[in-house]
């Protein structure tokens, strides 16, 4: 079993991945309706129990999804702050839009900064099949990303190389 979702994309292959780097690789089972993986310790149960079926050929989203990352000491009574945020906005008949940028804060001395910035929207088309979301942009790039999501409900969330992608509100 695979522990990278980001080796489902490896270049050579999933047996050139496991070759390269055998450490993201384990043996799992179901115990007691459980799903377990094997580590150096024993048996341990999965966190995360759901499993999903492979998407349809064709499956289709629809919606705003966005990730949102950061950093900084706010948290702890600090006051430095850094946050980023990336976006997909996918239409069920194949169009996409993907925003991102970045912002932050700090202060010292009694002096406060704060800087954003964001970057253009790119736009293209969007195709899944099975596992890997396909999508080409206006500007000739592309990108390739493994993409996992509940067939029944994916206006909640997906995950893009393991990223979560929360459905925002239009």
């Amino acid at each position: 079993m695979l522990t990278n979702v980001e080796g489902l994309s490896f270049s050579g292959g999933l047996e050139a991945h496991k070759r390269a780097n055998p450490d993201e690789w384990t043996r799992w089972r179901r115990q007691g309706g459980k799903l377990q993986l094997a580590q150096k310790s024993g048996w341990e149960a999965l966190p995360f129990q759901t499993t999903y079926p492979k998407l349809p050929n064709n499956f289709k989203l629809d919606g705003l999804f966005r990730s949102l990352s950061g950093a900084g000491t706010v948290a702890i009574g600090g006051n430095q702050l850094v946050a980023a945020w990336q976006d997909y906005r996918f239409s069920a008949d194949g169009r996409v839009v993907r925003g991102n940028g970045a912002g932050g804060s700090a202060e010292s001395g009694g002096t406060a900064i704060a800087t954003s910035s964001t970057a253009p929207n790119q736009r293209g088309r969007y195709r899944v099949e099975g596992l890997t979301l396909y999508i080409t942009y206006e500007d000739g790039s592309s990108e390739r990303r493994i993409l996992i999501t509940d067939p029944k409900d994916p206006k909640s969330v997906i995950w893009l190389d393991g990223v979560s992608y929360v459905r925002r509100k239009q």
